[in-house]
């Protein structure tokens, strides 16, 4: 048997750890994922997604003793055209009479503060759809649409005003934030070849596919880090990490299935 290198064993490990976090057995696992999911798709808040628009609302919930309070705003718009990222990746899947721009979000909670005014985002812009009066199984379509590109911009099948859309949109930002975007290509270049082999499943050296499953893990680390205190006025926090620890068993998995290069 050959000896496995160094990242395909960071591989196995982390994604038997996802494995873990689940359950004991992938029956177990995947009901566990599939109702976290399902419930962080459903919308925390009733907004009309029209041509252009706000929200502004005030959560407070008080847990084991603890008062946690989180006020969000957010506005869109829809003048946005085709995005480049949308045309490469959803144009087929999507309607895109759904999509909207995000133009400015401002969460704030006792000890975090995101301000789109404040912190590098990108200037593509950041992109979501929204899906009211959509089945379960049509909105589960949607939610899958998760997409970061330096020069395309984000994004988010799901829109802010449910759980799922909040948390893709910081996981992307992860990436984004962890790269310097004046020297992106330059950075995250042999990344960005590693991430289009995994898709396409073209043989790939196990360096990439540990370089790969570490950029996943750092980006969803911190839209943990950051999600997990202002959400749980909202929901369920629990079902937030179940839906991280499914993400990447799958990436984990996807890229133990596709061949080691030499």
């Amino acid at each position: 048997m050959e000896k496995l290198t160094e990242g395909e064993q960071y591989v196995n490990q982390k994604t038997e750890r996802s494995h873990h976090k689940l359950g004991d057995s992938n029956a177990e696992r995947a009901a566990n994922a599939r109702e976290a999911d399902r419930r962080l798709m459903d919308s925390f808040a009733d907004v009309e997604y029209t041509k252009e628009g706000g929200f502004s609302q005030t959560f407070e919930k008080e847990i084991d003793g603890r008062i946690y309070h989180t006020e969000m705003s957010f506005s869109y718009d829809s003048e946005c055209g085709t995005p480049k990222i949308v045309l490469e990746h959803s144009k087929s899947l999507l309607d895109l009479n759904r999509l909207r721009r995000l133009v400015s979000i401002r969460i704030e909670s006792e000890n975090y503060v995101l301000d789109s005014s404040e912190v590098p985002f990108p200037k593509s812009g950041i992109y979501f759809f929204d899906v009211n009066g959509l089945s379960d199984a049509e909105k589960w379509k949607y939610s899958h649409q998760g997409i970061q590109e330096a020069m395309s911009g984000i994004i988010s099948g799901m829109p802010p005003s449910t759980p799922a859309g909040i948390i893709t949109i910081l996981h992307e930002l992860g990436h984004f934030w962890r790269s310097d975007a004046d020297n992106y290509h330059k950075m995250f270049g042999s990344l960005g070849r590693a991430y289009r082999k995994v898709q396409s499943r073209t043989p790939m050296s196990g360096h990439e596919k540990g370089m790969v499953l570490e950029e996943e893990r750092s980006a969803w680390a911190v839209a943990l880090k950051e999600a997990v205190e202002f959400l749980k006025p909202i929901c369920d926090t629990e079902d937030v990490k179940k839906s991280v620890h499914f993400a990447l068993s799958t990436y984990g998995k996807a890229l133990k299935d596709t061949k080691t290069q030499g």
